[in-house]
């Protein structure tokens, strides 16, 4: 649709250049008419000057898009697998993050957002595959845990530092999965 718009208005300044030119064609003083015509070239110069303008604006907004489509596929193809669960030890509900194979996550901060009570922080600079944060939530056991923890809340970098992501993880909602906690969005940051 652009591209048809854009014709249009190229067509339109060529058809006014033209009718322009025609209209001082018309005069018979020689002076008169080297000056209409110079006045015409500049206001057509002017007019091919702004379309290319337009042009390289439109280009470089293009260019833009697709450079930012490549740095978002790069940053998922070297994402790292994290995922939440939730056990129980010593009659009390413990939240593990889990490092799937592939990339090692960087800077990793995980809350967990406990219903009752203050957030549960952890920290790791390296986060590789095959390895499991613990924490201890301090809600005991028998404590439904759709009840105890309301969100867990993840934000790292890859190990190349291509992308920054932020995870929300919360308890589903579907029957027989209760006590199962879901991605429920992921944001690519920078």
């Amino acid at each position: 649709m652009l591209r048809y718009r854009n014709l249009i208005n190229y067509g339109l300044v060529a058809v006014a250049t033209m009718a322009l030119f025609a209209l001082f064609i018309g005069f018979q003083n020689k002076t008169q008419l080297v000056g209409a015509l110079s006045a015409a070239g500049t206001v057509a110069a002017a007019g091919f000057a702004a379309l290319a303008a337009f042009g390289s604006v439109r280009a470089a907004n293009e260019s833009s898009a697709t450079a930012r489509k490549a740095h978002e596929a790069m940053a998922r193809n070297s994402r790292p697998k994290l995922s939440v669960r939730f056990t129980a030890a010593e009659g009390n509900l413990v939240g593990h993050i889990d490092c799937g194979p592939g990339t090692t996550a960087v800077d990793l901060m995980v809350t967990w957002m406990l219903a009752d009570g203050a957030p549960v922080m952890e920290q790791r600079a390296q986060f590789g595959p095959g390895s499991t944060i613990a924490a201890d939530l301090g809600v005991p056991e028998t404590t439904s845990l759709a009840d105890a923890v309301k969100l867990v809340w993840l934000q790292y970098w890859d190990s190349e530092r291509v992308g920054q992501w932020q995870d929300t993880w919360q308890p589903t909602t579907e029957p027989g999965h209760e006590g199962v906690f879901a991605l429920d969005s992921s944001r690519l940051v920078a």
